[in-house]
C-alpha cells in the first residue's frame, strides 16, 4: 500500500512528459542508433476549420515520415495513431514531414495539407525529445459557391455551377451542394486558370454565364464564387423592370496559409515603430525582445546530467517572462526508462502536460487534470504569470523507488517574445 501511494504521487509530480515503453538502446556501446519519442511531435493546421467533425481526433489522422538528410526515401513512416512511443533511427540529421488527407485531382471536402519540421539531430545512444512544431499548410485549391438571395428567389431547382481548374474534370455545384456549404478541392498545377459555368432556369428562361480567372489561381487559396444579378438587369438594384435578368459572378480570394505568422511578415509592436520627434535621418536598431528564461538553483546545471541524492538534494527551477501578458505556453515532456505513458496514465496524467491549460495530451486529445496537479502541489494555470517556480525536491524520494535511473524533463515556456526549451537531466 505504501509503495502504491508513493507511486501515485510520483506520477503526478512528474508533471509533463514523454516516456517510452521499450528498452531505449541496444547494449552495444558503439551503437549508431538514436531514438525519438512520439511526444516530441507537435503538429497543427493553418486552419482546422477545413477539417470537419473530426477536430478532437485531428492528430491521430496525420501521416508522419522521417527522412535522413541526403536520402530520397523516408527512413520511417507512420500513421500518427499507430506510431510507437519510441522510434529508433540511424544517427544523423533528419526532417519530419507531416501530411493530412490525400491529394486527389478533384474531390469534395478533401483538403490536403503538408508541413515539414526544421532539421533536427538524432545522436547515437541519445533520446531526441523535442523538435520544432510543424504547421501544415493547404497544398491544393479550395472552392465554394454562393448565390445571392436576390438570385436564389428567381432561379429554378435545375441551376448548377460547373467549376474546372486547369485541365481538371468539372466539379458540379448543385443548389443542394451550395446550400450545404460544400467545398471542392482541386490539385494545383501550372494550368492556373479557373472556369466556372452557371447553367439553369432563371425567371423561367434558360440562362448560361461563364466566369474565367486567368493566371490567378494559387494553391493554398480559398476561392468563393458568388453569383448574383447584374445591376443593370435587376429591378431591385435599379435596373430596367422589363429587362431579362443577367447573371454575373464575383470572386473573393482568401489566402488560408497566410494565417501562419512568419518572421518576414511579423507585425511590429508599437515600441518598435518610429515615434514622433525621432530624428528622420536616424536608423536605430530595434530593441531586442527578451525571451523567457529558465534557470536552476545551484548546484543543478541545465547543461549536463545532474547526479542527485533523493534524501539531501534540492531541485528547483525558476521560469520568468519579460513580456507583457506573461506566459502563454508552459509544457514539459519527461523522458525516462522507468516512467512509461501507461504508468503515467494510470495515475490520471500522461507523458505530456500543458500547465497553462492544466491538461494532459493523450492520442492527440486534451483532458483536464487541474485537480490532480493541484493535489500534488504542482504549478497550474501558469498563463499570464510572469514568474513560476517548479520544485521537484519533494518528488526525488518517490522517483528513488525505481532505483538508480536517469530522468529527463524537457520544459518549454513561451510568451509574446518567443519560446525557450531547456532539459533538466537528473541521475539518481
Amino acid at each position: 500500500m505504501k509503495r502504491s501511494y508513493i507511486y501515485s504521487l510520483l506520477g503526478g509530480c512528474l508533471l509533463m512528459v514523454s516516456c517510452q515503453k521499450e528498452q531505449p538502446f541496444s547494449p552495444d556501446p558503439i551503437s549508431e542508433e538514436g531514438q525519438l519519442v512520439k511526444s516530441a511531435l507537435a503538429v497543427s493546421l493553418t486552419d482546422e476549420s477545413l477539417v470537419r467533425t473530426r477536430s478532437n481526433t485531428l492528430l491521430s489522422d496525420f501521416d508522419v515520415m522521417f527522412t535522413k538528410k541526403g536520402d530520397s526515401q523516408p527512413m520511417a513512416k507512420y500513421k500518427y495513431s499507430e506510431m510507437p512511443d519510441v522510434v529508433t533511427l540511424p544517427a544523423g540529421t533528419y526532417t519530419c514531414t507531416a501530411t493530412y488527407g490525400e491529394l486527389y485531382p478533384v474531390a469534395w471536402e478533401a483538403p490536403y495539407m503538408v508541413g515539414e519540421s526544421s532539421e533536427f539531430e538524432v545522436k547515437p545512444m541519445e533520446i531526441t525529445s523535442y523538435i520544432e512544431p510543424i504547421v501544415c499548410k493547404l497544398e491544393n485549391i479550395m472552392v465554394t459557391v454562393t448565390f445571392d438571395p436576390t438570385l436564389t428567389n428567381r432561379m429554378g431547382d435545375d441551376v448548377f455551377v460547373d467549376v474546372k481548374v486547369g485541365a481538371s474534370e468539372a466539379l458540379r455545384f448543385t443548389k443542394a451542394e451550395v446550400e450545404a456549404g460544400k467545398a471542392g478541392y482541386f490539385m494545383y498545377s501550372n494550368e492556373n486558370t479557373m472556369v466556372a459555368v452557371f447553367e439553369g432556369t432563371v425567371d423561367g428562361s434558360k440562362t448560361s454565364e461563364t466566369k474565367t480567372l486567368k493566371n490567378e489561381v494559387k494553391k493554398g487559396y480559398h476561392y468563393i464564387l458568388n453569383f448574383h444579378p447584374h445591376p443593370g438587369s435587376d429591378p431591385n438594384m435599379g435596373g430596367d423592370m422589363e429587362a431579362d435578368l443577367r447573371v454575373e459572378a464575383s470572386v473573393q480570394k482568401i489566402d488560408i496559409n497566410c494565417d501562419v505568422p512568419t518572421i518576414e511578415d511579423e507585425i511590429l509592436d508599437d515600441n518598435e515603430r518610429p515615434r514622433e520627434g525621432d530624428d528622420e535621418g536616424d536608423d536605430p536598431t530595434p530593441p531586442t525582445q527578451e525571451l523567457p528564461t529558465i534557470t536552476a538553483d545551484s548546484p543543478i546545471d541545465l547543461d549536463k546530467v545532474n547526479p542527485v541524492d533523493p534524501e539531501t538534494s534540492k531541485v528547483v527551477l525558476h521560469m520568468k517572462s519579460n513580456a507583457e501578458g506573461g506566459f502563454t505556453k508552459f509544457e514539459c515532456v519527461i523522458v525516462s526508462d522507468n516512467l512509461t505513458p501507461a504508468e503515467l496514465e494510470s495515475v490520471g496524467l500522461s507523458d505530456r502536460l500543458d500547465l497553462v491549460n492544466n491538461t494532459r495530451f493523450v492520442d492527440g486529445k486534451t483532458e483536464d487534470v487541474k485537480e490532480i496537479l493541484e493535489a500534488l502541489g504542482l504549478p497550474v494555470s501558469t498563463g499570464g504569470k510572469s514568474s513560476v517556480d517548479f520544485d521537484l525536491t519533494g518528488f526525488l524520494p518517490m522517483i528513488a523507488i525505481f532505483g538508480s535511473a536517469e530522468h529527463h524533463f524537457v520544459i518549454t515556456v513561451g510568451d509574446a517574445n518567443g519560446e525557450v526549451t531547456k532539459t533538466l537531466k537528473l541521475k539518481l
